[in-house]
């Protein structure tokens, strides 16, 4: 977990030592870390720059009905604690494998992404979500990401350390998703998913890594409720952990026939799936989930051999060193 800050924090000096455009931040709520920041609050549309990154959100965040904003590869964004992100129209968030867009709170406290009904679709690539805390009492419930009657893309994302009383990371409800290539590790609901919440949605959930996420109650790593079509491949469930149901994915009402599992790592904890440390996610030589994905060609890592189970394998694998 240190480890994993220190990272963020050296990108972070990388950022402050190529921002001479904007002032020294001098507000008396100065969040603590020092540096050059461009305050943020307030409707948005258009693009957020790298260049004017880190940005701090002071006040929330929103996207209105039928605007679109984009966030370049490499930005950074601050939540003061309480603030969020809301969105009603459309977001692009692409980042790519040198330069993650990074979404975080600065004391560790932030009120998340939430979307309902949104007029266009939300996309999140090479992105990092985390330190949102929703406990009992907030004002949302549901997920670091939130979305309702949505169109959503999450691709190479990593989700860390964030909290809901549904769906720790991510709350999928009315949806219709794309779940690829990331990394769920250290969230926690209170009731249902430590990790998602799909509830009423259709969403393909391919390739992704599940490490130690943690309900109170119902699925450690995935809670579904209610599925249209639930297709989940390719991924690795591994020290996820709940009190009740079952720890990996765990079915709450519906019909069991609208979901398609097949080629996990679904293992006890008792076989572990050796990654190369508890931070670095890499498969070892001798994993188990190695060329243990599906043998489809369509599945095939980017070298061109059998997919790999976990964030690392498929075709968007190759996606952090």
């Amino acid at each position: 977990m240190k480890t994993l800050h220190v990272k963020i924090m050296i990108i972070i000096l990388l950022f402050f030592s190529s921002c001479s455009d904007r002032s020294l931040f001098t507000d008396p709520t100065d969040p603590g870390l020092g540096g050059i920041f461009t305050i943020l609050g307030g409707e948005l549309s258009g693009t957020l720059f790298k260049s004017k990154s880190p940005y701090y959100v002071t006040n929330s965040i929103s996207i209105s009905n039928g605007k679109i904003l984009t966030i370049e590869a490499g930005t950074i964004i601050f939540f003061k604690a309480n603030t969020g992100f809301y969105i009603s129209g459309g977001i692009r968030a692409i980042g790519n494998k040198d330069q993650p867009i990074l979404f975080e709170g600065v004391s560790e406290v932030w009120d998340g992404i939430h979307s309902t009904n949104p007029t266009d679709t939300l996309i999140f690539i090479h992105c990092g979500i985390q330190d949102v805390y929703l406990p009992v009492g907030s004002q949302f419930k549901y997920g670091a990401i939130e979305t309702r009657n949505a169109n959503l893309t999450v691709k190479n994302c990593y989700f860390y350390y964030n909290y809901a009383q549904y769906g720790g990371a991510l709350s999928l409800l009315y949806c219709n998703a794309e779940i690829t290539n990331n990394i769920f590790y250290f969230n926690e609901s209170l009731d249902y998913g430590g990790a998602i919440l799909s509830q009423n949605s259709s969403n393909r959930i391919i390739n992704n890594t599940f490490y130690k996420n943690f309900c109170l109650n119902f699925g450690g790593a995935i809670t579904i409720v209610d599925p249209i079509y639930e297709e989940i491949q390719n991924n690795i469930f591994f020290d996820n952990f709940s009190y009740r149901g079952d720890t990996r994915i765990h079915m709450v009402s519906g019909d069991s026939t609208n979901i398609f599992e097949q080629y996990n790592f679904l293992a006890p904890d008792s076989l572990n799936p050796l990654f190369i440390s508890s931070i670095d996610f890499h498969l070892q030589e001798n994993s188990p989930c190695k060329d243990a994905g599906n043998p489809s060609p369509e599945f095939n890592d980017s070298d061109g051999s059998r997919c790999d189970q976990g964030a690392y394998g498929g075709p968007f694998g190759d996606w952090l060193d």
